[in-house]
């Protein structure tokens, strides 16, 4: 009786090995057919890349193209959010004062951009009193960098004169801006 129990059990564990293994052929087997099939990603853009300009829409629907390249030294600072994410209302009125103090600093650009609508941006920035440049990335074309950049909200995304990406980090991480000399040297 021993032996047939013990028989049983290793018949189980022969009949579970060899399934393990037919389900690992047939993983490797689909597996160039999922790759071939799957959404390539957009291009993402990383810390040092150079992204000369953004083309969108602005707050009334106006086809805008914003040069991140700038002769005058600029920074430019994307604050990227979403009107349908929780996260970015958690952030919005901490970015309306920072909209407000940092206005006068004639040497950072400021842009409040979504992928959402232009109407469904300004009504955003409208609700929380945003005082800052709207860019809508909506359109169905935008892809690679468009699409990196606006993929993770709320988000800040920084820009040095020559259009080089010098810092991406969250959005309630305000506190990183005020390096931005250092930064953007």
């Amino acid at each position: 009786m021993k032996r047939r129990a013990s028989l049983m059990s290793w018949n189980t564990m022969l009949s579970v090995l060899v399934l393990g293994i037919l389900a690992q052929l047939l993983i490797v087997a689909g597996r160039p057919y999922f790759t071939a099939n799957s959404p390539t990603p957009g291009a993402a853009v990383q810390v040092g890349d150079t992204v000369p300009a953004l083309v969108g829409y602005d707050a009334t629907g106006v086809r805008k193209t914003i040069p991140l390249i700038d002769g005058l030294r600029v920074a430019t600072v994307l604050y990227v959010f979403h009107p349908d994410c929780a996260h970015s209302d958690r952030v919005a009125l901490a970015w309306q004062a920072h909209f407000a103090n940092g206005l006068g600093d004639p040497n950072v650009r400021r842009i409040a951009v979504t992928s959402d609508a232009p109407a469904a941006a300004a009504q955003y920035a409208a609700r929380f009193g945003w005082q800052v440049e709207l860019l809508s990335l909506a359109h169905p074309d935008h892809a690679g960098q468009a699409r990196s950049l606006t993929s993770r909200t709320p988000w800040l995304v920084v820009f040095d004169a020559r259009g080089v990406l010098r810092l991406q980090a969250h959005g309630s991480e305000l506190e990183q801006l005020a390096l931005l000399p250092e930064i953007v040297g």
